[in-house]
């Protein structure tokens, strides 16, 4: 159990460091009543520019591969469990459902401006770079926070245990 919470910890600092960007001004209020037509057409615009960004920034995929790994060491650590089990339930994760409930935080967070400059830098040859290197480190931040999360979890333990806790 206390490795599940420690897995759950790390995916959950993953995913938000993966989330980060360099602008986050809260999004442009509604627009009036009288302009709802455009305000919609906006909002379909800025959707559809919020999920080009998270593409370019393989937001979805990175998730994904956090969750496969991830059943990957519940694999390991229950191994009567039959391979078929791990196979029908991998195949349940799917990244445009993450995509989707992924855009109404960005479009809280982020204006259309922001995420239209966010899709050029990404476009960028340094933002590529950051792109490609992301996934390793991630991997190495994943394996840091690891270690991070068991040391403060064997710490609580104990201080737990000496307080007469546990």
């Amino acid at each position: 159990m206390k490795k599940f919470l420690i897995a759950i910890f790390i995916l959950a600092v993953a995913a938000g460091l993966r989330a980060q960007t360099t602008a986050t001004k809260p999004s442009t209020p509604a627009a009036p009543a009288q302009n709802k037509p455009a305000a919609a057409k906006t909002g379909a615009t800025k959707a559809a520019d919020i999920k080009t960004l998270l593409s370019l920034t393989q937001a979805g995929e990175l998730a994904v591969s956090m969750m496969q790994e991830m059943l990957n060491s519940y694999r390991q650590s229950l191994p009567k469990v039959p391979d078929e089990f791990w196979l029908k339930f991998a195949k349940k994760i799917k990244t445009e459902d993450l995509v989707e409930m992924l855009v109404p935080i960005y479009d809280r967070h982020l204006t259309h401006a922001d995420v239209t400059s966010l899709i050029e830098f990404f476009e960028s040859p340094v933002g590529k770079k950051l792109i490609s290197v992301q996934p390793a480190i991630m991997k190495e931040s994943m394996q840091v926070g690891q270690v991070w999360g068991e040391k403060l979890a064997n710490e609580v333990t104990a201080e737990l245990q000496k307080q007469g806790y546990r």
